[in-house]
């Protein structure tokens, strides 16, 4: 048997990853999300269109980057708590254009005192 060039054997154990069901890693001023934070961001963000949002359509692997655009009182949209082990504690997405259905992963963001996505 011969072995398969690096580059093929990562691709292959992707492939087997994503078809087991593999959480998402998210970046920027995300990365240190728990991957369940991050799977229920994401999830969010798929299931309401969020590349057509009004704001933050560019942070579908970092929420906690879209703290820089604010509401319309100056509030960030989202914010995250701390630096290491960070969550998702509010998340306002009022008025940005939304649509679909809001997903049941978004259990996912436990750490959320604040949610508002009306419009």
């Amino acid at each position: 048997m011969t072995a398969l060039p690096l580059a093929l054997a990562l691709a292959v154990l992707l492939v087997h990853a994503a078809a087991a069901g593999a959480r998402h890693a998210c970046a920027g001023a995300s990365v240190n999300l728990s991957a369940t934070q991050c799977d229920g961001w994401i999830a969010l963000f798929d299931a309401t269109t969020g590349t057509g949002w009004s704001e933050c359509g560019g942070n579908r692997l970092d929420p906690c980057g879209c703290g820089e655009d604010a509401d319309d009182d100056g509030t960030p949209r989202v914010q995250c708590s701390g630096d290491v082990n960070r969550s998702i504690t509010h998340v306002d997405l009022s008025n940005m254009g939304l649509r679909g259905t809001i997903p049941r992963a978004i259990a996912n963001l436990t750490a959320v005192e604040h949610l508002n996505v009306g419009a």
